[in-house]
């Protein structure tokens, strides 16, 4: 029972992914096994369309574009990696052994690809597509602000129109 608990807790009723606290302890946990913390990455994703798809078709439409997303991400990443729901349109995902950025960048390029796709909606289809923010890990960094940098990554990207990645460090793009 108390494991049973303990998942519930710590995973999102919606779509079964570690909740945004469950992957800050496993990021958390992940930079401090380490010795090359620079191997680590995390993706911040946001859904671009969530917010219309509520306000035009109601909650419960958004609820089957999250849940769609989400099982297109967790696909294009893979099982060796963690994908866990953030607040409200997000998810986050954990890359470890990353050799370098461009491989992050692939990554994100590869889960931006394949939210396209249109989701049905009773009598009507929307077409989701995602903004992703791409943090690097560095020595001196700590999980939380790898997560917030990868935040403040996410809102550049839809801030230069969606439906695209960027960096944190705008040098590596």
């Amino acid at each position: 029972a108390r494991s049973q608990l303990d998942f519930v807790l710590r995973h999102d009723q919606s779509t079964g992914l570690p909740t945004r606290a469950a992957v800050a302890d496993i990021l958390h946990d992940e930079l401090s096994r380490t010795d090359d913390p620079q191997g680590i990455a995390v993706l911040s994703i946001g859904i671009d369309v969530l917010k219309e798809v509520n306000e035009a078709y109601g909650h419960a439409a958004g609820d089957v574009v999250v849940a769609t997303v989400a099982t297109r991400v967790v696909e294009a990443v893979g099982r060796t990696n963690l994908v866990g729901r953030g607040t409200g349109d997000e998810f986050t995902v954990v890359l470890t052994g990353i050799p370098d950025p461009s491989e992050a960048a692939s990554v994100a390029e590869r889960v931006r690809v394949a939210v396209h796709g249109d989701v049905a909606l009773e009598d009507r289809t929307v077409s989701p597509t995602v903004s992703i923010g791409i943090a690097m890990g560095s020595p001196d960094g700590s999980s939380e602000d790898l997560q917030q940098e990868a935040t403040l990554a996410l809102h550049r990207a839809k801030e230069l129109g969606r439906d695209r990645w960027a960096f944190a460090d705008a040098e590596l793009a």
